[in-house]
């Protein structure tokens, strides 16, 4: 038995229930220093702790003694490399010389690299690596901890979004989108209070944590920010704008944990967003049935696609002396839940999710198909068929425009592309590309509502 003390990979100190050193093995003496002889009969809690610390283990020494069962416990020991963190696994053993003695035999790992590891991997799980801000795991913890111990006090969560981010970083490089992120955060920071949190949670979204706060203090804030971030930033030589919509929502009437109110402030964000940019919107309960909305169409409007659904109304255009020179294209959507749909209840939803593509791509090629029936019947008329700024990034649809120009056998091209203002003034260059293509293909292109916007 004394060879395995003194040989044994791990520190072992044997104590009395006074916690005086009975025994102190050989990798004792080399963590420490300390000679076995010269500790013997002294007292473990001075030598190695804090006051504090000593009063605590004796209190908790009492107890184990008592229950005699065996235990772990971490703690930091002065070593001759510094403060080192071991884990002690404690047990009892009586000491067999029959006076019924029980001794605490501890054995100890130095785990302090270990610990180091592990936080730094925590650390690493919980910072964004671009701005070194929390991240989304970070900050529900900490909007989590400050609710639980709010004490009948307000906590707010304010949700962040650049408006122009993308086309920035798609402009001019990850690199200096990352850069731009990181100056941004420092603007936000400034505008804070010293005890309010800014967090990242991804892409171009920021997140504010303010305790012990008020709706008029988180309003105050977020028109701190806006009115920060309609200054330029300047990256080397460029010179950029990224304003942002914000979203406010406190606790307890919006949320009780941090999922609620983080996803109510994201949902009066959008709101935002939707009312123009630039500003900020306080939650309220009627805007979850903007985002319930919102979903039924993610859902219905892909079935729709796939389902057939879609219908085409024609408008005629008729001259002066009443005749119809051509047609003017107006999808619909004929629910079987709702019924007819306009588009004005569905075309928003579409751009903003994508589907306008492949929507505005059904439109013009069933526009075809119509109009080679009508031709086949001798009608012969031109349609003038809508293109959002979205789809202009299509290039897939003159191919397939083609395609089925050539498959009934058009020589010529029966489709008008009306185009708004704003297809312009967005991408001018995609624009004229688009027009050029259509023109090639023998379409007309027209400037829809000419005189209604900017041009007005």
């Amino acid at each position: 038995a004394e060879q395995v003390v003194s040989e044994a990979h791990s520190a072992i100190v044997i104590l009395d229930s006074r916690g005086n050193i009975q025994r102190f093995n050989r990798l004792c003496e080399d963590y420490t220093g300390l000679k076995e002889h010269d500790v013997i009969g002294q007292s473990v809690f001075k030598l190695f702790m804090s006051r504090r610390e000593a009063a605590a283990s004796r209190r908790n020494n009492r107890v184990f003694f008592r229950s005699g069962n065996a235990y772990e416990v971490e703690r930091w020991i002065p070593t001759r490399k510094g403060q080192r963190l071991f884990l002690f696994r404690n047990k009892f053993v009586h000491s067999g010389s029959g006076k019924n003695e029980i001794f605490l035999i501890c054995s100890g790992t130095d785990i302090t690299e270990e610990r180091r590891a592990q936080e730094r991997l925590r650390i690493l799980a919980n910072t964004d690596s671009i701005t070194g801000l929390p991240n989304r795991n970070a900050m529900q913890d900490l909007i989590d901890h400050a609710i639980n111990h709010a004490d009948n006090n307000k906590v707010g969560v304010v949700y962040l979004d650049l408006d122009n981010f993308k086309k920035v970083n798609d402009a001019y490089g990850h690199l200096f989108g990352d850069q731009l992120l990181r100056d941004v955060s420092l603007a936000i920071l400034s505008c804070l209070e010293h005890d309010q949190v800014l967090a990242r949670p991804g892409g171009d979204e920021f997140l504010v944590l303010a305790s012990n706060t008020s709706q008029s203090a988180l309003e105050a804030m977020a028109s701190r920010i806006l009115t920060r971030l309609r200054l330029p930033f300047r990256i080397g030589l460029i010179e950029v704008y990224t304003s942002c919509s914000v979203g406010i929502a406190l606790s307890p009437e919006h949320g009780s944990d941090s999922t609620a109110i983080i996803r109510h402030a994201d949902t009066a964000m959008y709101t935002a967003k939707e009312g123009g940019r630039g500003q900020f919107c306080v939650f309220t309960p009627e805007m979850n049935q903007r985002v319930f909305e919102y979903l039924w169409l993610d859902t219905n409007l892909r079935k729709a696609l796939e389902n057939d659904q879609l219908v085409i109304h024609y408008q005629p255009k008729i001259t002066w002396r009443g005749e119809v020179r051509s047609l003017e294209a107006l999808v619909r959507w004929q629910s079987p839940e709702r019924g007819l749909i306009p588009p004005l209840d569905f075309i928003s939803y579409a751009e903003e999710s994508g589907l306008i593509v492949p929507l505005g791509r059904w439109v013009i090629l069933d526009v075809v198909r119509q109009v080679a029936k009508w031709r086949d019947k001798g009608i012969n008329l031109r349609v003038a068929v809508n293109i959002s700024a979205r789809q202009l990034a299509d290039q897939t649809i003159f191919t397939a425009l083609k395609q089925v120009l050539q498959e009934l056998n058009f020589e010529y091209c029966p489709i008008d592309v009306e185009l708004t203002e704003s297809c312009l003034i967005e991408n001018d260059e995609l624009a004229l590309s688009v027009i050029q293509q259509f023109s090639q293909l023998g379409a007309q292109v027209h400037l829809d509502d000419f005189g209604t916007g900017y041009s007005s």
